[in-house]
């Protein structure tokens, strides 16, 4: 028989109107605009219901949370409560997902919405749950993020692809979830590169509680720290919420984010219960095996010594087992490490990417090129920029950057076409190159300015190469300038950032949860971490263009 304990709560809701974006699980919400936040409510919770009330435990370890479900649904139950132990650092996710596992009745509805985590955006709880998904309905749907049918053009999300099956993708997500306790959303930013955002065609005809939505109704999330502290909004994404001992977390449904509607616990709590024939151990449940594997580029050109990163996509995206292996055919020329490509020498490479589940195979074919020094000619405040012609070329774009105390300043760009022929920059000069070389007349630059000059070499929209020159004194008559690369170098507890300043960098793990956030100020730029040892991730944005880096903490 469950036990029913009364939970009495005191509120005081602030509303603070939000300018800028609303945060719903860490992901702006569409209707954040024109929304009210509920920011924080002062409730405060009677101290009859403790972890000592708790009946239904997933994991072990020393540390303690309560993991409550409100679905605000008009059935009793309101607020559910399961119990949660770890060791080491666990997150919201991690918890949610390993009681949804463990539990039979519980039923987790999530997205992978790319570098911001997770997307919690359904929740049900009965028996044998008969979870549909209307996708003609969502087709149409005009407030829905997706669209099904290309052409794509939605950069906001940066869209790169369109189902092809999204009816068979979504049945085999409802089977696999229904076994394993997580159906995760398969239109997501893993498979495609964005995600869907579209919960609210997601249905349940039988159980004891179901709710979804995106556009129409979400989860909030509710925090405290210890049994007797006030609840509180977190803004903060299931990935990025990381569990305290002793904490509760408490999903709440909204109905309305223009409402108080779902916005804070409820008054009571009911302890979960123990399924029949044990406690909470996980059940047996079907492994879920890979059935294919591919990368995010065909074919890669790089210069010796630079680096490029390859992202392996693993389908179906709930896979028990998502480790890839990565092999060179010919290390001399290129090496790999956990899908960072560096190049040693000109040569033509595989790299290949491997599922440690079914050994499926993607190649990407890798040219690496020569070194290239840009050389530029200096005659008086003129300059003629010379750099060597790329078979595989269909343009070139040169942009001149001049250093100024708060950043680079585009001071000109240059398009050039495959046979060095200048097609878009008023007052320039047409050089035909020879010999293989292209010719750009650069005009008007001061004799003790600092300039960035970037390269892009282009087959069709494609960028195949780079190359970065600094002037960085004054120049001379024939002056060659080294190539000001840009690169990220790990030594004793600092990260040295070179020629990378400008961008706004996000610190991850491998595993894509970021860590930190700063800007690069200067050229050299010097920032202390103090990280566990293992392999981490640095993505720089600056202007539109990304670069990521892979360094290691030992």
């Amino acid at each position: 028989m469950r036990k029913i304990l009364s939970l009495f709560f005191v509120m005081a809701l602030c509303v603070v109107g939000l300018s800028a974006q609303g945060l719903v699980q860490g992901q702006p919400h569409p209707s954040a605009p024109n929304v009210l936040a509920k920011t924080k409510s002062q409730l405060r919770a009677d101290a009859s219901f403790s972890f000592d009330d708790i009946q239904f435990w997933v994991g072990s370890g020393s540390k303690r949370a309560a993991l409550v479900i409100e679905w605000h649904d008009g059935n009793r139950p309101d607020a559910m409560v399961w119990g949660y132990r770890w060791d080491g650092e666990a997150t919201g996710h991690d918890m949610i997902v390993a009681i949804a596992k463990a539990d039979q009745k519980l039923l987790l509805l999530t997205q992978y919405t790319g570098w911001m985590g997770y997307t919690i955006d359904g929740i049900g709880y009965g028996d044998n749950l008969d979870v549909r998904y209307d996708l003609d309905v969502a087709k149409n749907e005009p407030n829905n993020a997706f669209k099904f049918e290309p052409p794509i053009t939605n950069p906001l999300l940066g869209q790169t692809g369109f189902p092809e099956n999204p009816a068979g993708d979504v049945a085999a997500a409802i089977r696999q979830g229904v076994q394993t306790g997580v159906i995760y959303h398969p239109i997501n930013a893993e498979r495609y590169g964005y995600p869907s955002y579209d919960y609210d065609h997601w249905s349940c005809s039988n159980g004891i509680h179901w709710q979804a939505g995106w556009y129409y109704g979400y989860w909030s999330y509710f925090v405290r720290s210890s049994q007797t502290s006030n609840f509180s909004y977190s803004g903060l994404g299931a990935t990025s919420r990381v569990l305290t001992d002793g904490c509760w977390d408490v999903w709440s449904w909204n109905g309305n984010m223009n409402t108080s509607e779902g916005t804070q616990p409820g008054d009571v709590f009911v302890a979960a219960t123990i399924p029949s024939g044990g406690g909470g151990d996980e059940p047996e449940i079907p492994v879920i095996h890979v059935t294919s594997i591919s990368l995010n580029k065909s074919s890669l050109r790089l210069q010796a010594g630079a680096n490029a990163i390859l992202a392996a996509s693993i389908s179906p995206v709930n896979a028990d087992n998502k480790q890839v292996t990565w092999s060179s055919s010919d290390t001399g020329i290129a090496t790999v490490e956990d899908g960072v490509v560096t190049g040693v020498k000109p040569g033509v490479v595989k790299i290949t990417a491997q599922s440690v589940d079914g050994g499926y195979t993607a190649v990407c074919e890798v040219t690496i090129t020569e070194v290239v020094i840009p050389e530029i000619d200096f005659n008086g405040l003129d300059a003629v920029l010379t750099f060597p012609k790329v078979e595989e070329a269909t343009s070139y774009e040169v942009r001149v950057y001049r250093n100024e105390d708060s950043g680079h300043k585009r001071i000109a760009t240059y398009v050039i076409d495959a046979e060095g022929n200048i097609i878009t920059e008023l007052r320039a000069v047409s050089l035909q190159g020879s010999s293989g070389k292209i010719l750009v007349p650069l005009k008007n630059l001061d004799i003790d300015g600092v300039y960035t000059i970037e390269i892009q070499v282009l087959n069709g929209l494609d960028i195949i190469d780079t190359y970065t020159v600094e002037k960085i004194s004054n120049p001379v008559s024939n002056e060659y300038l080294s190539a000001s690369g840009s690169r990220v170098i790990y030594q004793n507890g600092t990260l040295s950032l070179e020629h990378l300043d400008g961008y706004h960098f996000y610190l991850m793990t491998m595993e894509g949860k970021i860590l930190r956030t700063f800007i690069a100020r200067v050229p050299h730029e010097l920032y202390p971490i103090s990280l566990p040892s293992g392999n981490y991730l640095l993505t720089g944005e600056k202007d539109g263009d990304r670069k990521v880096f892979k360094f290691r903490i030992n």
